[in-house]
């Protein structure tokens, strides 16, 4: 879950986040959530994300943002 790969592939979909979304953060909620769980957030995952991105540098809590949604068990386990 802390892997040098997991953190990569972070990596790599915050910049795919970022090229689509911008700097627009709701956008980048949407993106990220779509990319990785192929549906929007709830209005409780919102505000969490939101919290995560706050005060972002541009890529750092983005990173760690997708992070987050690539260890979640929707995204890793298939029911």
């Amino acid at each position: 879950l802390k892997s040098q790969f997991m953190t990569r592939r972070a990596t790599a979909l915050a910049k795919l986040v970022a090229e689509e979304a911008g700097n627009n953060q709701q956008i980048q909620i949407e993106v990220a959530f779509g990319r990785t769980l192929s549906r929007q957030p709830d209005a409780r995952e919102r505000e969490l994300a939101e919290k995560i991105l706050q005060g972002d540098d541009g890529t750092t809590n983005l990173m760690q943002f997708c992070h987050a949604l690539l260890n979640l068990n929707e995204f890793v386990y298939i029911p």
